[in-house]
Parts: structure tokens; C-alpha cells; sequence
């Protein structure tokens, strides 16, 4: 079928969506870690904070600042010490995190993304 891509829905990240919104609030801040895929936060109608890099919103976070986070390791700092939060991550990226002992639960993943979340004390 021309024009038809079958494994598009699970290229945009559309099945990862229902169980991230099971998992947030309103005031649930959502990270992406080491990748930003732009469908997910259109589907979520949500804005992420992105970790490590920039991709090519290089001039919109000169301009809104928090909307980055420069280095995983300040991430991991606001991770472990703040309210809950929800990332989008590569495999790779969670496994060292991982490694590193980060407290984080997974919510859903496909091939090219792992959704953690962190479940800080009350």
C-alpha cells in the first residue's frame, strides 16, 4: 500500500501516551532524557524539559532557560530530590542510569524508549 507505513504508531510513540497520562498530573514534570521525540509531547499536549541536549530547539531554550536541564547529572539531582516526575529515555541511557543506582520505575517502553518514573517518599 503505498504511502501507508505500518509501524508508524509505534515510530510517533502513540502507544506509550495512554500509560504516561495514567501517571500524571497537571504539575507532573515530564523529562526527556538524551532524545526528544516531538509526537509525544504533542499527543501528551505537554511541554518537556530536555536533559543533555538540544536537537534543534536550540533557540527556543535560549529563550525559555527551564526548559533544560544542561548535564544528566544535575537531572539525576532534581530527580532524586524532587516531587514525582516522568521521563522518556533510551534503553541505553536507562541502563547506565541504572548502574548508577537512580531510583526509577518503568511505565512503559517500546524499542527505542524506556518511560520511567521516580516515586519520591511522601
Amino acid at each position: 500500500m503505498l504511502g501507508h507505513e505500518p509501524l508508524g504508531r509505534y515510530a510517533s510513540g502513540e502507544p506509550l501516551v495512554a500509560p504516561i497520562l495514567a501517571e500524571l498530573s497537571p504539575d507532573t514534570p515530564l523529562y526527556a532524557v538524551g532524545r526528544y521525540d516531538q509526537a509525544i509531547p504533542y499527543y501528551l499536549r505537554r511541554t518537556m524539559i530536555l536533559v543533555e541536549h538540544t536537537d534543534e530547539l536550540e533557540f527556543g531554550l535560549k529563550q525559555q532557560p527551564e526548559l533544560w536541564i544542561p548535564t544528566r547529572a544535575a537531572f539525576i539531582d532534581k530527580w532524586r530530590n524532587g516531587p514525582k516526575s516522568i521521563a522518556v529515555t533510551t534503553p541505553e541511557i536507562y541502563t547506565e542510569m541504572q548502574k548508577q543506582g537512580v531510583p526509577m520505575r518503568i511505565v512503559v517502553q517500546d524499542p527505542r524508549r524506556i518511560v520511567i518514573a521516580n516515586d519520591p517518599k511522601p
